[in-house]
């Protein structure tokens, strides 16, 4: 089965639309799932550094009751799942919640910086900075993706549903806009066609779209007025040669 020339056009400009939706629908979710992850990722690190600067005399002094408090609301934060305080060596002064998630998890670590006790005159002041602070511990905060994860879910919906929209309003829009300015023109012509083939001289095929085809069915109602002119005066040019023979054969007849 042949498409005719209205379902080609609908059928390559439905084409190029899909492909351009789901580029784009692509693009979009990536930029949202690098914003999503980033936000994360920004929350946890804040979140870890935070605590970390807390947590620098509670390691000197060893005692997990001068942080607890404070690791108890970092625990209230939007999803922390679990953290730890650990010395210079990894022994924990304090663990609470969990490591692992069902959805997954993401670790942000902060280092438990404090003075050197080598640095702790004036010479501490004037010197380099990095010789003044030393790695007491380390701050290990973990967040559960399960929020994440949703909001990615929710945008991938959100995205190829406005695609899907925008596909179905297209189709409706392209479709009705390849009929009316090319597949009725192009009927209006065929049946004027037709009616030329059967006979009919008389017939005017008007289209009124302001563009080529309405030119061509300008020019298609020229030709017939000229070809209707030249059958007309083939038809008189006929008739002449035939008064003429029959005059001869008159004549002749006379004779």
């Amino acid at each position: 089965m042949r498409l005719r020339l209205a379902p080609k056009i609908v059928c390559i400009f439905l084409i190029a639309e899909a492909m351009s939706l789901l580029t784009l629908s692509f693009v979009f979710i990536h930029y949202g799932q690098n914003l999503i992850t980033s936000e994360i990722e920004e929350r946890g690190d804040a979140v870890a550094h935070f605590l970390a600067q807390l947590s620098t005399y509670p390691v000197l002094a060893w005692n997990p009751d001068l942080i607890m408090d404070s690791a108890k609301v970092v625990m209230l934060q939007k999803d922390v799942v679990g953290l730890e305080i650990l010395g210079n060596k990894g022994q924990p002064l304090v663990e609470l919640g969990k490591r692992e998630s069902p959805h997954g998890v993401m670790v942000f670590s902060a280092d438990i910086l404090g003075e050197s006790q080598k640095f702790t005159d004036e010479e501490a002041v004037i010197g380099n900075l990095s010789q003044v602070t030393e790695k007491l511990g380390v701050v290990r905060i973990y967040m559960g993706l399960e929020d994440l994860k949703k909001d990615i879910r929710s945008l991938k919906l959100t995205v190829f549903s406005i695609a899907a929209l925008t596909f179905l309003i297209t189709v409706l829009i392209g479709a009705y806009s390849v009929h009316y300015f090319v597949a009725r023109p192009l009927r209006k012509l065929m049946e004027g066609v037709k009616r030329v083939s059967s006979g009919d001289l008389d017939t005017i095929t008007e289209i009124n779209t302001a563009d080529e085809l309405e030119k061509l069915s300008e020019a298609f109602n020229k030709m017939l007025v000229a070809l209707k002119a030249n059958l007309k005066k083939r038809i008189e040019e006929t008739e002449y040669e035939a008064m003429e023979q029959n005059l001869v054969i008159l004549g002749e007849l006379s004779s």
